[in-house]
């Protein structure tokens, strides 16, 4: 490559037929003494990559961007640098126009654009070009790259030229070994050139009107994000970054806040209505009343998780090969057993939880791949496709995270549900989070990809009980002493799940996640008939209150093993302890402690308590379900139902 200066401007000529021009940029001078440069006239930029079809991580960007210019921790820059077909854009061909403009919304209300945190990539596909060749513009910079080698993907251009995406695959197969493979002839050296071009082109739109000598550039992966904020609960503290997160969340969204509060004070009413209804219901049976003050409920919000129309396509070999993350999928087994442990644990505790649905339908398959055999669908005490209600609809997403924050500091709010970026958006601002996901590697299946980068958020990583009560004491001891948290965040914990969403599409042998849910059940030893059966009965109502839950292989394999169940139902009983006293940090006066609650000898004797009283319960469900067996034998011997009959069916619906 050879530069070629001449009139102020700078030319740099390299092995492509084209040129690229950009203002001059003079080094400093060589002298034998050495000048200490300005702090501000030398910067480092970060670019952290983003396309289109990394919807779940937009917001952990947007929160990046924004700590990052409160905060400025590590003397970085950040910028989002968005890759975008432009020419599809211009025809909105397939509604990409729309889709575009949705997702840049989402930064514009943080009006994050407008500041110049935002930078574009406008990708042009032509086949008039050797490779690429760029043009600097007002939004970042036109990139004019070869459609034959880069087959009209902007993730592509992005691999080439950033180095930094996520490119699976075996040597040889990945895209980036595709696409130097298509370039043949010094494809390295290509390379290294069109990236030097490249970030020279990006510069002058980073820089702005600022005087910067010559900054350094840089570029990260949508991870970066998530780590620059760990690198910020750090430095300044879990409490600061999500109070700073919470309070431009407030102020972007602030149109939303009145509709919102009005939309939320109408659910609510709906939700205790229908859980005094049922504490009036059980009043005469053997479940324990529970008396507590309206503050006092604790509503777990379970995300549902499920399939849009094009990846259930694919996995049915429909149309198409994105099956997205079928692992992540909710599937019906998992939903009732976490459900049964909420009321399990409200149960032993004397506390009121509160199991709210939200996010998609619960939809299980019937034998048929065409209907679904369970729906569990919106209702007016559920937040199911709440996004599609009349308060939510057509607006922008701001109107949503709007509305979660307001319920998150309304009411003690615990989130629970498979790993997706649904939970992110409020687990970044500090909402007590239980996430479950698949860390480990398991013989047979994928290595999981992605996992670390939650994780890491995460200041509990251990996996057992006692080490979880010490993190406990220790938290609650930081929590009353007013000591930052840093680390992670302290309510974020995570729970290991070997890719139960799979399970989902186990009735199905001819559908995409074949392999894998034929590795599940095999480790259980469980056959795919047998599977099929324990999962339509699962569709009765109350099916699991009957059952002993440890150690049943059936409940395992769709739901969570008994190490991580206990590792569950302890994190909603601290959760519930601690969360008004965590909350109160985030105020100007915090809330002060009793003294009995700061002892650790008091939280030994409470769980103690917690795990006498889940035994009786657990012994009054081995009786009922002893009982219910004695019931049955009889009605069999006397030609009358079985034992499953003895349930009535919610027609469908699930509880």
């Amino acid at each position: 490559m050879q530069c070629l200066c001449g009139g102020g401007r700078l030319v740099l000529r390299t092995d492509f037929p084209e040129i690229h021009e950009f203002p001059l940029i003079l080094e400093e001078p060589k002298l034998k003494l050495k000048l200490k440069p300005r702090p501000e006239e030398i910067e480092e930029f970060v670019c952290i990559t983003h396309h289109l079809i990394q919807e779940g991580d937009t917001y952990g960007l947007i929160y990046s961007l924004l700590v990052n210019e409160a905060f400025h921790v590590s003397d970085i820059n950040l910028c989002g640098l968005f890759f975008v077909d432009d020419d599809d854009y211009s025809a909105n061909r397939d509604g990409y126009q729309g889709k575009i403009d949705r997702r840049m919304g989402y930064f514009d209300s943080f009006r994050l654009r407008e500041r110049g945190l935002i930078k574009l990539a406008k990708c042009v596909f032509t086949d008039k070009v050797k490779v690429m060749k760029f043009e600097p513009d007002r939004d970042g910079v036109v990139i004019f790259a070869n459609s034959q080698i880069f087959g009209k993907n902007t993730r592509k251009v992005s691999i080439f030229l950033t180095g930094v995406e996520n490119d699976p695959g075996k040597k040889g197969q990945r895209d980036s070994d595709k696409i130097l493979g298509l370039i043949a002839e010094d494809a390295k050296e290509a390379q290294q050139q069109a990236r030097s071009a490249f970030i020279e082109c990006l510069r002058p739109a980073l820089i702005g009107e600022r005087r910067l000598l010559r900054p350094i550039v840089r570029f990260g992966y949508i991870s970066y994000s998530t780590s620059y904020v760990l690198r910020c609960v750090n430095e300044v503290g879990a409490v600061k970054v999500a109070g700073h997160l919470r309070g431009a969340i407030l102020g972007a969204t602030r149109e939303y806040t009145r509709e919102n509060e009005v939309f939320l004070g109408d659910f609510m009413g709906e939700v205790f209505g229908k859980y005094l209804v049922k504490k009036q219901r059980l009043q005469q049976g053997s479940v324990p009343k529970i008396e507590a003050p309206k503050e006092d409920f604790i509503v777990v919000l379970f995300w549902i998780r499920g399939a849009k129309d094009s990846e259930r396509d694919a996995i049915f070999k429909v149309e198409g090969t994105n099956v997205g993350k079928p692992q992540h999928h909710t599937n019906v087994g998992l939903y009732k057993y976490v459900r049964e442990l909420v009321r399990r644990t409200a149960e032993a505790t004397g506390r009121p939880y509160l199991f709210v649905p939200i996010g998609d339908e619960l939809k299980d398959l019937a034998i048929d791949s065409t209907e679904y055999g369970y729906v569990k669908g919106s209702k007016e005490n559920n937040l199911i496709n709440f996004f599609r209600r009349t308060t939510f609809k057509d607006k922008p997403m701001g109107a949503q995270i709007n509305f979660l924050l307001q319920f998150a500091l309304n009411y003690k709010v615990i989130q629970v549900g498979m790993r997706s970026g649904s939970m992110e958006r409020l687990m970044y601002l500090g909402v007590p989070t239980i996430y479950f996901d698949r860390t480990e590697i398991v013989e047979g299946l994928m290595n999981p990809v992605g996992d670390s980068r939650i994780l890491d958020l995460c200041s509990f990583k251990k996996r057992s009980t006692p080490q979880l009560l010490d993190y406990c004491v220790d938290v609650i001891k930081r929590v009353s002493d007013k000591e930052p948290l840093s680390g992670g965040y302290p309510l974020f914990f995570h729970i290991e799940n070997t890719d139960t969403g799979a399970l989902k599409y186990a009735m199905f042998p001819n559908s995409r996640e074949e392999k894998r849910s034929n590795v599940l059940l095999a480790r259980a030893k469980i056959s795919r008939e047998e599977f099929n059966d324990f999962t339509g009965h699962l569709k009765i109502k109350n099916f699991l209150h009957w059952m002993e839950l440890e150690q049943n292989k059936f409940a395992i394999v769709s739901g969570l093993s008994d190490s991580e169940a206990a590792l569950f139902t302890m994190m909603l009983w601290f959760i519930g302890e601690i969360q008004p006293y965590y909350e109160h940090l985030f105020k100007d006066s915090p809330a002060k402690f009793p003294i009995f609650f700061k002892q650790s000898k008091f939280v030994k004797q409470y769980y103690q308590r917690i795990e006498e009283n889940e035994e009786a319960v657990r012994e009054r469900i081995r009786a009922r379900e002893r009982r219910a067996r004695e019931n049955a034998q009889r009605e069999r011997e006397d030609g009358g139902v079985g034992f499953f009959d003895m349930f009535n069916s919610d027609d469908g619906n699930g509880e």
